[in-house]
C-alpha cells in the first residue's frame, strides 16, 4: 500500500476534534484498515526486500473487513539518510516499512527478509546477500504497528558478484 510513514492517515490528525451536523461537535472514530510493518536492525542500513505471504488484499469500507490471500514483497534500497526507529528503548536502523492490509483480529503471516550489502573488495564491487526467514511469523492486526528487529548479520560467504 505504501513505504513512507507520512502517507499514514493518522499521522496529521487532530485529536478528540468531533462534530455532528448542526455543527455541534460530536465525536468521530477512525478507524485504518492496515497495519505497519517495520523492520529494523542494529548494525546499520543495508537494502531489504521484505515477503509476507497470505495477507489479505481487499478491504471492504462498508463492513471493515479485509479478506482474499495474497503474497507481497516490497524492496528497499538502502537508505541515502539513515533513519532509526526505537522499540522498547533500543534504537534501531529502519530498513522497512510497508503498510498491509489486516484482519480486526490478529492473524499471523508467513515471511522472510532479505538484506543486501555493498562491499568494495579487491577486483571490484560485490552485493553480499542474507537470507532471514521470519521464524515464527509475523502477528498483524487493523490499527496496529509490528515490528522486525534484530542484529541481522550479514556473513561474508553470501555473495552475488
Amino acid at each position: 500500500l505504501g513505504e513512507a510513514e507520512c502517507k499514514d492517515a493518522f499521522v496529521y490528525v487532530w485529536k478528540d476534534f468531533h462534530m455532528d451536523r448542526d455543527m455541534t461537535q460530536r465525536k468521530l472514530t477512525l478507524y485504518r484498515p492496515v497495519a505497519q510493518v517495520n523492520a529494523g536492525r542494529v548494525s546499520g542500513a543495508a537494502a531489504a526486500a521484505l515477503t509476507l505471504r497470505g495477507l489479505p488484499d481487499t478491504f471492504n469500507t462498508f463492513d471493515g473487513t479485509a479478506s482474499g490471500e495474497k503474497d507481497f514483497t516490497w524492496t528497499f534500497p538502502n537508505p541515502e539518510v539513515e533513519q532509526t526507529m526505537e522499540v522498547e528503548g533500543n534504537v534501531y536502523k529502519r530498513i522497512a516499512l510497508a503498510y498491509v492490509f489486516a484482519p480486526g483480529t490478529e492473524m499471523t503471516a508467513a515471511g522472510s527478509l532479505v538484506l543486501t550489502e555493498t562491499k568494495i573488495e579487491i577486483g571490484g564491487v560485490v552485493d553480499i546477500v542474507e537470507t532471514f526467514p521470519l521464524t515464527g511469523g509475523v502477528k498483524l492486526q487493523q490499527n496496529k504497528r509490528t515490528n522486525i528487529v534484530g542484529n541481522f548479520p550479514i556473513t561474508p560467504g553470501h555473495i552475488n558478484p
